[in-house]
């Protein structure tokens, strides 16, 4: 059987509890670091997506101007041969 020395006992009690307390609280500052760095990644990707989407959408919306704007006045003119046709504007 194995004796225990007060210096051992005393070396597993401070010691290596307190180098067991450091490593693990420099495994949770890493473990946060790591964390928010995702995070920041994360947004930081969702911002570039989101940039991506809204040119995408300015592009397609000039693309489409002039599609819309014949379809517009299309209707306009409809309408408005309508309202000379029956009487209500003067084509003068």
């Amino acid at each position: 059987m194995y004796m225990w020395s007060a210096y051992t006992l005393l070396h597993i009690l401070f010691v290596d509890s307190t180098l067991h307390y450091f490593v693990y609280m420099c495994n949770c500052t890493f473990h946060i670091y790591f964390k928010i760095l995702s995070y920041m990644m994360y947004e930081e990707a969702s911002q570039f997506a989101n940039d991506a989407v809204g040119s995408i959408r300015t592009v397609a919306s000039f693309c489409a101007e002039d599609k819309s704007r014949t379809r517009i006045a299309s209707t306009v003119k409809a309408i408005v041969d309508e309202r000379i046709g029956n009487g209500e504007v003067s084509n003068k």
